[in-house]
């Protein structure tokens, strides 16, 4: 028995990108635009103020795990021409990234990826990483003197 498929929201902005970049990569053969294609077929399409809270969105951050494997660190869902190799990026032309998109956190969608093997992606959340900055060492100054008293001075005397 296959698995109920978690419903898929997207927000109505981005419909008009979506196809053109599944338009390309038809005429290309791309080996994912049919699985993009049939998961905006049955997408939910609605304004970004309607949209579900943990939607996994483009440009949008999401912290997921395949399979039953560790979870991995935030990744940017991004469209091929704003794909630039960064390890924090994942392009909507994987499998992976089409499988994710438009899932809220907790949903787990099955895929196929391009070696042919069934997968599992669990959406764990949508928050974006935390950054930790570097530690700087603070350089502590001393505040001039201008005293020009004598320090040898007793100061005020008792009468």
């Amino acid at each position: 028995m296959l698995p109920t498929l978690p419903e898929v929201f997207i927000p109505l902005s981005e419909r008009p990108h979506l196809e053109a970049a599944i338009e390309k990569a038809s005429r290309q053969g791309h080996p994912v635009a049919n699985f993009l294609k049939g998961e905006l077929e049955r997408a939910s399409f609605c304004s970004r103020a309607d949209m579900p809270p943990d939607t996994v969105t483009m440009n949008g951050w999401v912290n997921f795990r395949v399979d039953w494997g560790p979870s991995t660190p935030g990744r940017k869902l991004v469209y091929p021409e704003e794909y630039n190799g960064d390890e924090e990026q994942l392009p909507l032309l994987t499998p992976l990234g089409a499988a994710l998109l438009g899932l809220r956190a907790g949903d787990r969608m099955p895929f196929l990826s391009l070696e042919n093997s069934y997968q599992l992606v669990t959406v764990e959340d949508t928050n974006p990483p935390v950054r930790v900055l570097p530690f700087q060492r603070r350089v502590h100054s001393r505040p001039v003197v201008t005293d020009t008293t004598d320090p040898f001075d007793p100061g005020p005397q008792a009468a």
